[in-house]
């Protein structure tokens, strides 16, 4: 456009559309007007010199790369770009900046595989535009030249700069790290500060649900492997307004949202959060369509975590955030025209505690303006000015904004510190890529501060960019006389309009703010009129006091000065301050110190006023130094339309931001120029290969010329070659590339010929040597020979000389046999002798022994009737022991010497299978026994082992205990229940059918057996010695004198035994008044004691003839509480074998109610009466199993009237059962004061020979005399004193009374009674307490 061309009818071109842009159709009249008809449709009527250009055949094709368009105008770049969207193409280069489309979707082009195609692709290979090829480069680019690099992406609101971001730091993670795959934690760390910085600077706007409201440069910082060491984020300008009043349809920073959405019920009472919808600075619009607040909550806090920011740090700025909700919330009413009062005292108080500071500094702070006049040299006054209602809300939303922007800044601090390099680091961190995510250029329909400093930063970096690209080019040229001139605009000017040190329009508002209370907006507008009234690049509209317009680069903008002062002022006067800097919380004071930039600033020029565009100013100037020192590359974001849709392309909309970004100018100008230039000996030592391998040095002109280069594509300046494009430039490299790899074959033809020659040489000598070593091995053989021959003939001579002495020594021993003989005879006479001494000795030792066999026997019967005398007794006064029996099979003939097999399908406890019942979950296998494993199955297969136990003389097959039955599944898993027990593990089995469970059980007990036969034999051996004293057997007595063996080994402890027994025999309640009791028999009387948990089994056992192990119940409750385990038959079991065996020994009962006793116990051991069988006469032989001691005198006399008794009795139990029996038989015997005693036999330290028996139980410490079994003495507990006890002694106090006892169980008696006195007292205190309850509830 512009120039003027003759059109002809028929001719293609594109014409000018108001809605499109520009849009392809063909002349169909010439004239004034020239006539197109549109390829879309319709015609339209345009001027030949400015809505009418020349078409682009190359554009409706999509070229990669612009400046390869054969047409170039700003209609041909539209619709190259038009048609490469269509395509689902979005990026396009023009040399080697990237031209980004934002699809608003998802594309598969960002996936790991394709990063991986983009990273291990060669420098030489040709890729598709994207912005991993841009990445990619700068990083090359670094790594080859050693200079540090910078990405600059740049766009307005919604083109996609923060996904772009992401991407590049994305592609620099993944490529930087040490395995060249998956990221280390420092990479991690720099991809989580997205979720960071996103949430706190980024908000939803009308043209973007994820709109960045602040600019940051990421510098990525790496050492000479190319490894990422560290980073460091700055950032620009963070839209504060934003916090206190969103636009329509916008949302407040996402945080926010976020914190309301994802905080848990925790934190929203601890930060006294509500709904979103009802804090007023979070606006009407809550929501957004596919985004999940909470979700990106979780993410952000996992990120905080990652980045460094710890608990205590992450808990102020939650405090903050919600501070700020809550100030949003404070209404003020007006009072009068010069003051107001607060309507909403609970939000200052909320404030105040979330802020640690005091209610009445808040209340004051948005009430009242402390004013002070003098100096600090002398006194002055103080003054309390009340605010108007427009001051306090105005100093409500300064305390926010600055709380935020504080806030913001110290987060932006901490991620820099975490990504700071290490100490070590530092020291080789020669490099960085920095990326550079700044807002573009906006025009809005109000355009204030925020705009004004965001267009000065575009007319900035333009300028950076204008000199990089466009302006060095020309001088460039212009340098080397190549007599190429291009016209561009250049933006200097503008520029220099915003920020020049005095009469620029940055300065003048420092000025205003300069004046305080004198300044204003509209002496700010007047004072520009003054300086820039006759300026190109700044006019004053008609209309609007406070209007002004400034022509930038990208089209003039009109800014509203209203509230421009306000915006501008970066500090807070002292009653705000009190309330920003004033928090008695650490966390929170070290936030607010640590993000307040305006501190810094200050302190560097007391006397100027911080302001927020001084210090944007001042960062803009530093960034811009950065990227001059930058190699830069640069990414320029298009937002295709408004409507955040794909597959609309709003022409008009993308080329006046194509015209923004200063795309149009590169493609004119790389168009023009030359993309690549060396130095013209550089270049002539580079390429001199390209005319054979020893080619002289060559004039670049002469090189290009016999390499066939196109002369359009290259030009010679005054010291340098200038080359049209990189693809040029790739042709030349790959031909040198061809050239090298021909010479390389030739030096490797060569390089081998003299390996060969080297081999040879090597192969001969190895061959000289070989036959060097046959000659000395030849030579060594013949002197071994000659020495063995003259061995030889030594071993002959000598053999000679050894037969002679052997003939000599023969001689010699036939006379000594004779003179031997006759020492024998004399000898023989002499032991004959002897031996009849001998035996004489020997009769005397028979005579002796059967002396002490006869002394033994008496002292074995009389151990055998105990200390009265009474015969043992024997039976079992259960129908059914309390010990399980091992299950033992029944074989035809003898053990089989075959190991024993079997499989099969069985059911096993365990496992995570199938809940049945409350206590068991079942599990389906297959089961194998071989060669004395027992191991089972997933399925039939038996690809899947789920587990096994090896089988050992220790192990057993039994049925399972009667108390368990009720807790086994009753189906789905088979009826028929049995248990394999090994040292270590008890497993429960079921079977389908009563022919299986027997089967299984036969089998497993043929094992052990055989197993415990081979183990047998082993032991006759003499190296079983010391295995067989790794493992033992004890045996451990239950109270019906039935037994329970169990393997034990050096380690052993009592607390292993007692688990064990427990599991046998079924006991699931009342554990804690069970215990293993070792019992050692001294003299007539036994001694007992109760095993300690850890104590040693073994070590205790050994050498204890006279010594066993009980299993039994040491701890009775009193009688109104105890009960007899009527639910619980184990117990009851129990219970009953011990009352049997205390009634019989040591009670002294009315001999009715042991009569009665007698006849329980018949019916629990014998079962029911049976005339025929009961007949008189069939209890004379075992009386004394059912009579206790103190009866057993009168037997001679009375046993055929207490059989009759006895008989008569059980004829009446026949309807009870014999559970009931039991129940009754140990509720009787608690008629004994001796119940439930521990027993203990001790002497009067008066009387040291007559034996007393101590017992103690629930109700005291009771005295029986031996052996009439009489009570002599009880002590209850209420009335004892004072008791004490040693290792000899057991002494008690009662009233004015001592009792003193020699025994050596003293510890024993002095347990029991502090278990019983503990219970006694805790049963006083329930009983109090209940008295207390019942007469606090009387009237």
């Amino acid at each position: 456009p512009g120039v003027t061309m003759s059109w002809v009818v028929g001719q293609s071109v594109y014409c000018a559309d108001p809605e499109q842009g520009w849009l392809p159709g063909k002349v169909t009249a010439v004239g004034a007007k020239i006539t197109v008809e549109k390829t879309a449709g319709g015609n339209a009527d345009c001027d030949p010199k400015t809505e009418v250009c020349a078409i682009s055949e190359t554009a409706s094709e999509g070229c990669d790369d612009m400046l390869s368009l054969d047409v170039l105008n700003t209609a041909a770049i539209l619709q190259n770009l038009r048609t490469r969207v269509d395509a689902d193409k979005f990026y396009t280069m023009v040399g080697s900046i990237l031209v980004s489309v934002n699809p608003f979707k998802s594309l598969d082009i960002y996936s790991p595989a394709n990063l991986r195609s983009y990273i291990e692709a060669p420098p030489s290979a040709r890729l598709d535009p994207h912005i991993f090829k841009v990445a990619k480069a700068a990083y090359e680019n670094m790594m080859k030249t050693d200079d540090s690099q910078s990405i600059i992406i740049s766009g307005e609101s919604g083109a996609g700069k923060t996904e772009a971001t992401k991407y590049v730091l994305k592609y620099l993670t993944t490529v930087s790290s040490a395995d060249g795959g998956d990221s280390n934690q420092l990479e991690q760390m720099i991809l989580d500060t997205n979720p960071v910085l996103e949430a706190f600077g980024n908000a939803k706007t009308v043209r973007n649900n994820n709109s960045s409201r602040f600019g940051k440069y990421f510098a990525v910082k790496f050492n000479k492997r190319g490894e990422i060491v560290g980073g460091s984020i700055t950032n620009y300008l963070l839209e504060k307004s934003r916090v206190v009043s969103p636009a329509p349809n916008e949302r407040n920073y996402h945080i926010f949202y976020q914190f309301c959405a994802g905080a848990s019920p925790e934190e929203k009472e601890r930060y006294h959060l509500r709904p979103a919808n009802e804090f007023r600075y979070l606006g009407d619009t809550i929501t957004i369509d596919g985004v999940d607040d909470a979700s990106d909550y979780a993410e952000m806090a996992r990120a905080m975590h990652v980045v460094g920011i710890n608990g205590r740090e992450q808990d102020g700025a939650r405090r903050c955030l919600s501070a700020i909700l809550h100030l949003g919330n404070i209404e003020f009413a007006k009072k009068d025209e010069e003051s107001c009062e607060i309507k909403t005292p609970k939000e200052i108080e909320i404030v105040a505690e979330l802020l640690e500071v005091k209610v009445e500094t808040v209340r004051d702070a948005l009430s009242v303006k402390t004013m002070s006049t003098g100096g600090v040299a002398r006194r002055g006054s103080v003054y309390k000015i009340p605010l108007k209602l427009k001051e306090a809300t105005d100093a409500r939303d300064a305390i926010a904004k600055a709380l935020y922007g504080r806030l913001f800044n110290w987060l932006v601090k901490k991620v820099s510190a975490a990504l700071a390099p290490s100490a070590m680091a530092v020291l080789d961190v020669p490099m960085t890529i920095g990326v550079l995510d700044i807002f573009g250029f906006e025009v809005m329909p109000h355009n204030s501060f925020e705009q004004l400093c965001i267009n000065y930063a575009n007319e900035k970096l333009h300028q950076q960019f204008i000199n990089y690209v466009l302006k060095n080019e020309m001088e460039e040229y212009e340098k080397e006389e190549l007599g190429i001139k291009i016209d561009f605009k250049d933006n200097a000017d503008m520029v220099t309009t915003i920020e020049k040190q005095h009469g620029g329009i940055l300065s003048m508002l420092q000025e205003q703010v300069q004046l305080g209370q004198r300044g204003s907006d509209k002496a700010y507008v007047e004072r520009m009129q003054q300086e820039l009234g006759k300026s190109p690049h700044w006019s004053k509209p008609r209309i609007g006091p406070l209007k002004f317009v400034c022509n930038h680069y990208a089209g003039a903008v009109e800014y509203d000065a209203d509230g421009m002062l306000e915006k501008n002022k970066d500090a807070l006067y002292s009653d705000l301050e009190a309330i920003v800097d004033g928090s008695d919380d650490k966390s929170i004071a070290q936030i607010m110190k640590d993000g307040n930039s305006a501190s810094a600033s200050s302190s560097k020029n007391a006397r100027k006023v911080p302001t927020v565009s001084s210090e944007f100013k001042a960062q803009l100037t530093q960034l811009v130094t950065v990227l001059t020192s930058c190699n830069p590359h640069y990414i320029r974001c298009v937002k295709p339309t408004d409507l955040k849709v794909p597959q609309v392309f709003d022409g008009c909309k993308v080329a006046q931001q194509l015209n923004y970004s200063g795309v149009l100018e590169t493609v004119q100008v790389r168009k023009a120029g030359y993309g690549v230039r060396y130095e013209k000996e550089q270049f002539s030592k580079n390429f001199r290969i390209c005319l054979g391998i020893s080619a002289p040095l060559t004039p670049p002109e002469e090189l290009l010329t016999k390499m066939g280069v196109d002369k359009a594509m290259w030009i010679l300046g005054k010291t340098k070659v200038f080359i049209k494009n990189e693809m040029t430039l790739l042709t030349m490299e790959n031909k040198k590339d061809e050239i090298s790899k021909g010479s390389v074959v030739i030096i490797q033809k060569y390089y081998r010929r003299h390996r060969a020659k080297k081999e040879l040489a090597r192969l001969r000598e190895l061959d000289r040597k070989r036959k060097e070593e046959e000659r000395k091995k030849r030579e060594e053989e013949e002197r071994k020979r000659r020495e063995e021959e003259a061995r030889r003939e030594a071993e002959r001579l000598k053999k000679e000389a050894e037969e002679a002495k052997v003939a000599a020594a023969a001689a010699s021993a036939a006379a000594d046999a004779a003179k031997k003989q006759q020492e024998e005879e004399k000898q023989k006479k002499a032991a004959e002798a002897a031996a009849a001494a001998e035996a004489e000795a020997e009769k005397t030792r028979a005579e002796r022994k059967e002396v002490e066999k006869e002394a033994k026997a008496e002292e074995k019967k009389k151990k055998a009737t105990g200390p009265m005398g009474f015969k043992r007794r024997k039976l079992n006064p259960l129908d059914k022991p309390l010990a399980p029996k091992n299950y033992a099979p029944v074989l035809p003939g003898q053990l089989p010497d075959k190991p024993v097999s079997h499989e099969g399908f069985l059911y096993k406890e365990g496992g995570k299978g199938m809940k049945l019942g409350r206590f068991n979950n079942w599990t389906h296998r297959w089961f194998k026994l071989r060669h004395g494993e027992l191991t089972y199955y997933a399925d039939k297969d038996c690809r899947d082992m789920k587990g096994s136990i090896g089988l050992d003389s220790t192990c057993a097959v039994r049925d399972v205990p009667e108390d368990e039955v009720r807790k086994l599944p009753v189906k789905g898993v088979g009826d028929h229940f049995f248990q394999l027990v090994s040292p270590t593990r008890s497993m429960k089995i079921s079977a389908d059918t009563v022919k299986d469970k027997q089967e299984w059980m036969d089998k497993i007990a043929v094992a052990i057996r055989q197993i415990k036969a081979k183990e047998k034999g082993a032991d006759k051996e003499p190296e079983a010695g010391a295995e067989a004293a790794e493992s033992e057997t004890v045996t451990v007595w239950l109270p019906d004198n039935s037994s329970i063996d169990l393997p034990i080994t050096k380690r052993t402890t009592a607390k292993d035994i007692f688990m064990k027994v427990v599991d046998a025999v079924g006991v699931t309640k009342g554990l804690q008044y069970f215990a293993l009791v070792e019992e050692t028999m001294e003299g007539v009387y036994p001694s007992c004691r109760v095993c300690s948990e850890s104590e040693n089994i073994s070590a205790k056992l050994a050498n204890k003839e006279n010594s066993r192990v009980i299993f039994k119940k040491v701890v009775f409750v009193d009688r109104q509480t105890d009960t007899m385990g009527m639910e619980n038959k184990v117990v009851l079991n129990f219970q009953y074998a011990q009352a049997v065996h205390d009634v019989l020994h040591y009670f002294h009962l009315p001999e009715e109610e042991c009569l009665d006793l007698a006849a329980l116990q018949f019916r629990c051991c014998q079962g029911q009466y049976m005339p025929e069988k009961h007949t008189k006469g069939c209890l004379m032989k075992h009386i004394h199993e059912y009579i206790p001691n103190h009866m057993l005198s009168q037997v001679a006399d009375k046993a055929e009237e207490w059989e009759e008794a006895i008989l008569k009795r059980i004829s009446f139990l026949n309807p009870v059962s014999s559970d009931q029996c039991k129940h009754q038989y140990v509720q009787l015997s608690m008629k004994s004061e001796t119940y439930g005693s521990s027993l203990y036999f001790v002497a009067k330290k008066q009387d040291p020979e007559h034996k007393l028996l101590l017992t103690v139980n629930a109700t005291g410490i009771h005295l029986i005399s031996l052996p009439d079994l009489v009570l002599r003495q009880s002590f209850p507990y209420e009335k004892i004193v004072k008791w004490g006890r040693s290792q000899t002694s057991f002494n008690i106090i009662q009233g004015n009374e001592q009792w003193m006892f020699e025994t050596k169980q003293g510890e024993e008696v002095n347990k029991f009674m502090g278990i019983y006195v503990r219970m006694l007292v805790d049963r006083k205190q329930r009983e109090a307490a209940a008295e207390a309850r019942r007469f606090s509830n009387v009237p």
